[in-house]
């Protein structure tokens, strides 16, 4: 009786499945994952394109995708699991700490007492003292929401702790790569700056029970001592509330203009430049059009998550300048106007729900048609410097922000997203532009990603 009763509920629960096939309206994208979606008509009749994001080579493979996109209610279904595992996760956490508490678990042995080191070296061995200013101790916790981590009771979203030290294989491998630039330039100067975001923090080691490594302490250790060194420092959760986003992984205005002032810092222990600049105006673009930032991260819990942030920029005067997008294979440079700042100022920006305001507001580079060079690197020569000096910019995401405003300080930047790095040779363009500073900034991709290395002329570190 129990086995037919089992096989009846399970005939049901395939019906039902191929219904919802028949009956449910087909969908083309997912806005909950924001991607395409594969339909059925592509399984034989309308196959997508190689270079698609649904590309499958396969009838099967292409069959077998649709029904895993078309199923009845997927966004629900999707949504409310990951919300389940979250909520099993965080029963975990909160046991695990119960049972630690009754029986008065070891802690982790703080690697910060008496701000002496900056990292276990006999668990992390590396060369020596440290390099970085100590990032200081605390104790937080934080709990899973979808696939990502609640800092403490808060709206500030984050990807949680970093458990595991950098690849130290390609970190070895970009610091030979920056070897490699100063044996061909030797007078070129580097330096390098880490934005610290909350999961480098080692705030959770307590609720880990477990030592983390200093993550950006261990990159450092690796770089070349010509390379000088500074990380952006908050000193406890208020801080760092002030200086990142809650919805969106990108540091907010006051974040990136105290990076702005590190790296300007830094870079003046060498050279004479101009004056520290400071914002002629802090436009909030939240209280003047109501906007409600709902970013990268948001955008990802979607209904799991009912944060959001005011989007405010700093605005600077930067002279008189001219601005150019380089294209990767020609080199050509094409006159561009960099960020949205006429678009924003007059209130003309999208008002949808998870518009990505960040990025569309600095990654913006239109020519004067309107056509859209944000995916090249650019050039800005700035008329009004007369330091003698030319800055190559290379980062990550982040120091789109700050690109204006610390490149103003030379005669001529060049900015080389991370992405980038691998599409053009870099002592083609030191050469070319007579670079003589490089500034790399970011979260740690630009030291450590296999993808996102310096390539040469002569084929250096290539197989």
């Amino acid at each position: 009786m129990k086995t037919r009763i089992s096989v009846v509920v399970l005939l049901l629960i395939e019906v039902v499945c191929l219904a919802s096939y028949f009956f449910c309206e087909i969908k083309e994208t997912s806005e909950l994952e924001n991607r395409t979606l594969m339909t059925f008509d592509m399984v034989v009749s309308h196959p997508p394109a190689e270079d698609s994001i649904v590309y499958k080579a396969t009838v099967s493979e292409r069959f077998d995708e649709a029904l895993k996109d078309q199923f009845f209610a997927r966004d629900w279904v999707s949504l409310h699991y990951v919300d389940y595992t979250a909520f099993l996760d965080n029963l975990y956490v909160k046991g695990k700490r119960t049972v630690s508490n009754i029986f008065a678990s070891d802690k982790p042995n703080s690697n910060t007492s008496g701000q002496e080191t900056a990292t276990d070296y006999d668990r992390w061995p590396v060369y020596g003292s440290p390099v970085l200013t100590v990032f200081p101790s605390r104790s937080y916790t934080y709990s899973k929401i979808g696939n990502l981590s609640r800092f403490e009771d808060t709206d500030y979203i984050f990807e949680g702790p970093k458990i595991n030290p950098p690849d130290f294989v390609q970190v070895k491998e970009h610091a030979a790569q920056i070897e490699h630039i100063h044996e061909l330039f030797p007078d070129v100067k580097f330096y390098s700056y880490f934005v610290s975001s909350l999961n480098s923090t080692k705030w959770f080691d307590e609720q880990l029970d477990f030592d983390t490594p200093d993550y950006f302490e261990l990159i450092a250790q690796y770089m070349p001592g010509y390379m000088r060194m500074s990380r952006l420092i908050y000193q406890d959760k208020a801080k760092y509330e002030s200086m990142f986003y809650k919805s969106d992984h990108h540091w907010c205005h006051n974040g990136y203009m105290q990076g702005y002032e590190d790296i300007y810092d830094m870079i003046s222990e060498d050279y004479q430049l101009s004056p520290l600049k400071t914002p002629i105006k802090i436009w909030n673009f939240s209280d003047l059009y109501g906007i409600e930032y709902r970013g990268s991260r948001a955008s990802n819990l979607q209904g799991l998550y009912d944060g959001y942030d005011e989007f405010i920029i700093p605005e600077y005067d930067l002279g008189d300048r001219e601005c150019y997008s380089i294209d990767l294979t020609t080199g050509e440079e094409i006159p561009v106007t960099l960020c949205l700042w006429d678009t924003y100022k007059n209130g003309e920006m999208s008002k949808g729900r998870y518009h990505d305001h960040y990025i569309r507001f600095y990654c913006s580079a239109l020519d004067k048609d309107g056509n859209d060079y944000s995916n090249e690197y650019y050039l800005i020569r700035n008329n009004g410097s007369h330091t003698g000096h030319c800055l190559l910019f290379v980062s990550d995401s982040t120091g789109r922000a700050i690109r204006d405003v610390l490149g103003s300080h030379f005669d001529t930047e060049i900015y080389l997203d991370y992405r980038n790095m691998s599409q053009v040779k870099v002592d083609e363009i030191i050469e070319q532009y007579d670079v003589d500073t490089i500034v790399m900034n970011g979260y740690g991709s630009v030291w450590t990603g296999e993808k996102y290395s310096f390539h040469f002329t002569d084929g250096f570190g290539e197989e």
